[in-house]
């Protein structure tokens, strides 16, 4: 039977404190720091530099950013992550620019991926390094891809672009175009409330880790913006955290007929970005949490390196939106 992640006076609750300024308030943190988790995450880094993705011996950038992003929430300092910070955030040979598309940042066709550039700005916000000449590349890039009323061009809808590009224009102070990109946003969720991945047929139904980000590029901007921009904004919260509640098994959630590790992780940290006590969630992932210290999935004995660097902070109800606080 599934059970109601949050009541209705959350909801009404809700469609008020979207209207009051201020940052989300910190959520409720577990006293376990997971430091096993920390190091099994660490522990991944092939030299220090990067983690692996599916193709072993190949740099994943994606995997490798989000795994220092958890790290930092770890308590790592930037000193103890230098040469990841360097080979993924500060090497602009490795990254790519606009004159010269050629890395982790650009397709193979050298159009930008807008997602990952606002992932890169964002880290390079919890880093300390939006003056380097890298990050101040990455925005002027980004801010080339998004139109002023946030559109992505050549994008398929796709729900972590908006929401990266929301979470890395926020992170270096362009409010306005951040704002208009996640109003954009907000017309990418399905009827049920919901998002998928993007538009496409591909993805026709909604899932746990699209809305869960979508949730934490919306409290990015939570009273910024138009009072049109904040209305369209504050429907699409109230919608998606109903279809959270209405969807999630007891403590957890399924994708594709199983369990879904990364994406309990990604919703739990949409929900903490609105203060919402996951502490169901947190307590699920550490009961997967393997004697090697990472978290597994339902087709692994040992930690699985892909949930776990996406799934740190849900351990502790926090969001990445607890790493750029002030």
């Amino acid at each position: 039977m599934r059970k109601p992640l949050v009541t209705r006076k959350f909801v009404a609750a809700l469609a008020v404190a979207m209207l009051t300024l201020g940052a989300p308030t910190t959520p409720v943190q577990a006293a376990n720091t997971f430091s096993s988790t920390a190091a099994f995450i660490a522990s991944k880094f092939v030299d220090g530099k990067y983690i692996e993705g599916f193709t072993p011996g190949k740099p994943d950038w994606g995997f490798s950013v989000e795994g220092l992003l958890q790290l930092k929430g770890a308590g790592y300092t930037s000193s103890s992550l230098a040469k990841a910070i360097a080979f993924n955030l500060t090497s602009l040979t490795n990254l790519g620019t606009a004159s010269n598309p050629v890395g982790f940042l650009y397709a193979p066709d050298k159009a930008l991926l807008v997602g990952r550039a606002g992932q890169h700005l964002f880290a390079c916000k919890v880093f300390a390094l939006t003056a380097t000449p890298a990050c101040k590349s990455t925005l002027a890039s980004l801010k080339n891809a998004v139109a002023k009323n946030g559109v992505i061009a050549r994008d398929a809808g796709n729900t972590f672009n908006y929401s990266w590009a929301t979470l890395g224009l926020v992170a270096n102070g362009e409010i306005t175009l951040a704002s208009a990109n996640a109003t954009r946003l907000a017309s990418l969720a399905r009827a049920d409330g919901g998002y998928g991945t993007d538009l496409t047929a591909d993805t026709a139904t909604s899932a746990p880790d699209a809305t869960g980000i979508a949730l934490m590029a919306y409290a990015s901007v939570k009273v910024v913006g138009t009072s049109a921009q904040l209305a369209a904004r504050k429907a699409a919260v109230i919608a998606a955290v109903k279809w959270l509640k209405k969807n999630v098994i007891a403590d957890h959630f399924e994708s594709w007929g199983d369990i879904d590790v990364n994406g309990t992780a990604y919703a739990g940290m949409g929900l903490s970005s609105y203060s919402v006590t996951t502490i169901a969630y947190a307590k699920y992932l550490a009961s997967r949490i393997a004697p090697d210290g990472g978290i597994t999935t339902p087709w692994s004995t040992s930690g699985d390196t892909y949930a776990t660097v996406q799934g740190y902070l849900a351990l502790r109800s926090m969001s990445y939106l607890d790493l750029i606080k002030k």
